[in-house]
């Protein structure tokens, strides 16, 4: 992760400069220094200060009345923070901090996902990009693979001088398109820059299948799972993306699909540019700030305006739930963390949730945010986590895997 100079982090983050990402880090470490301190802010401190946020808050709401609905969403996530922030410290740090189940969450704490992939050569040859020395992998007809300096995997011609290079590098010959695949676990992610110079995230359990080069008069890749896309312009060769049998076509653009197995829904969602999105004869374009969804169960695409913070803050470093189920919330978490979850088969939660935390947190920060709304408690016990729900009043029960 890139290394940041406090100072300016929290003068960016004072000034409303500060990239989602770099918010996260200020806010995880405000808590964290509040969670390790004895002491706490007084009931007056608190109170000056939700005067002053709200003060501030409704300036800026009342200087951008012309774009109240585009801006609301961010607004509303803003806000939610400094509440948090203001009249959320005295509550978390006096009942979360000293509560038993917090002590019991940090005993059998789980480390957050990080960079894991294993990459899959079109020889059938595999290998674990976790552990892999930066520099030239393997070299499949004149195309060269290499592992960057900050983990990244990128492809280029093997004349290309700024190359990496490893001693004994895999060599594949170039008498046909060959194609490689890409894989995150669960608990991973990965980065990954195509031959065309497309810019390639990789969420948790996801997978892309691609072209080691493009020769073609076209470029098509297939995913699996959720990744987000930064698409290199080539009007003579157009995008494009598999995946369950929907087709999004694109000439150069930002987007993110998610598309995982267990979700109800698949959704693509449109930052930049202009994308075609077709399952089975239907077809659906999206503009930017546009979101489409297709039931797992039905060819029908519906379109809807959205605010895309929500579809890339996994890709940003945080999670953030816009009035999520609770089955929802622990889908990320269960992909993230690398653990499972098992309920009931009676059990019917109609709370949902709100809120943001980043990514880089243990396990046990993403569960104390979720006990603070009163909805759930939690206990946990050796590989096995028990989860409370106050109404109505039932269990849920969840393994953890290391």
């Amino acid at each position: 992760m890139e290394k940041y100079n406090a100072k300016d982090l929290i003068s960016k983050y004072n000034e409303g400069t500060a990239t989602p990402e770099e918010r996260m880090l200020v806010e995880s470490g405000f808590l964290k220094e509040l969670e390790n301190s004895a002491h706490t802010p007084s009931q007056e401190r608190i109170e000056l200060a939700d005067k002053r946020i709200a003060a501030k808050l409704m300036a800026y709401i009342g200087n951008t009345q012309a774009k109240t609905v585009r801006l609301w969403p961010r607004i509303a996530v803003a806000a939610s923070i400094l509440v948090f922030f203001s009249v959320g410290l005295y509550f978390y740090v006096n009942k979360i901090k000293n509560s038993p189940l917090s002590v019991q969450h940090s005993q059998h704490d789980i480390a957050p996902g990080s960079n894991k992939a294993i990459l899959t050569l079109a020889n059938g040859k595999t290998i674990i990009l976790t552990g892999a020395k930066n520099g030239q992998l393997a070299i499949q007809g004149n195309m060269a693979v290499t592992k960057k300096a900050d983990g990244e995997v990128a492809y280029s011609k093997q004349s290309d001088p700024d190359s990496y290079r490893n001693e004994n590098p895999i060599r594949q010959k170039a008498d046909e398109i060959e194609y490689n695949t890409m894989t995150t676990p669960r608990g991973g992610k990965y980065d990954l820059t195509l031959a065309d110079g497309t810019k390639v995230w990789l969420d948790a359990a996801s997978s892309i299948t691609y072209p080691v080069a493009f020769t073609g008069h076209d470029r098509s890749v297939q995913i699996t799972g959720q990744v987000y896309f930064e698409v290199t312009h080539n009007a003579a060769k157009p995008f494009s993306v598999s995946v369950n049998g929907e087709t999004v076509e694109v000439l150069g653009t930002h987007f993110n699909i998610n598309a995982y197995g267990d979700e109800p829904v698949m959704k693509t969602t449109l930052l930049e540019g202009s994308i075609k999105v077709s399952k089975n004869g239907k077809t659906a374009l999206l503009k930017p700030g546009q979101q489409s969804i297709i039931q797992s169960n039905s060819n029908s695409i519906t379109v809807r305006d959205v605010d895309t913070e929500e579809a890339t803050a996994w890709k940003n470093g945080y999670f953030l739930f816009d009035n999520e189920s609770l089955e929802s919330v622990m889908r990320k978490v269960s992909r993230w963390y690398d653990v499972d979850i098992q309920y009931p088969a009676d059990q019917k939660v109609k709370e949902t949730y709100g809120g943001s935390i980043t990514r880089y947190s243990n396990v046990s920060k993403v569960l104390d945010m979720l006990e603070i709304t009163g909805h759930v408690s939690l206990r946990l016990k050796g590989k096995r986590s028990l989860f409370k729900i106050n109404k109505p009043k039932r269990y849920l029960i969840m393994r953890i895997i290391y």
